[in-house]
């Protein structure tokens, strides 16, 4: 929209596009695939190849700006001793934190884990299935908190 030659972008109220925000049809959408879409395996790679550059043990990771997804904290997790996940809205909080605590209403990451577990780290794990069962309860060990973010605050973290 154009006013008085400038250009004016309107946009929906941030606050309230995450009050309103779906967490379950987002990962519905986007994420259920038996297999594991193409435009995720490059960021499941990438994070893989990032987190291996990294000391082996001790990182502390904050994952600002989490959504509802997991699968960003996977690789973290083999070298993590604390990760914290923050994120705006209340819902996607609410969905990291049912899976954390295993609520089988919970969004299924598995084919996530297993394509990490089996594929990215592959040879060296002897029983695939089990070292990304193993991985999923190492998640849930590592993540210490699901916080509250906002970007737009002096104090964006809290």
């Amino acid at each position: 929209l154009f006013r008085g030659g400038s250009l004016v972008l309107m946009t929906m109220d941030t606050a309230e596009h995450y009050k309103t925000f779906d967490p379950d049809e987002f990962l519905k959408t986007y994420y259920s695939d038996v297999n594991v879409p193409d435009r995720i395996l490059f960021r499941l790679e990438s994070l893989h190849r990032a987190y291996q550059g990294l000391p082996p043990s001790g990182l502390k990771v904050l994952d600002f700006g989490a959504g509802p997804s997991i699968f960003t904290v996977i690789s973290a997790a083999s070298r993590a001793s604390e990760i914290i996940m923050a994120d705006v809205a209340e819902s996607n909080r609410a969905a990291l934190r049912k899976w954390l605590k295993r609520d089988p209403t919970a969004f299924d990451w598995s084919p996530y884990f297993n394509h990490v577990v089996q594929k990215l780290e592959g040879p060296q794990q002897p029983d695939g299935e089990r070292a990304a069962r193993e991985r999923e309860e190492k998640v849930r060990q590592v993540v210490k908190e699901v916080v509250h973010c906002d970007i737009n605050q002096d104090r964006p973290v809290q």
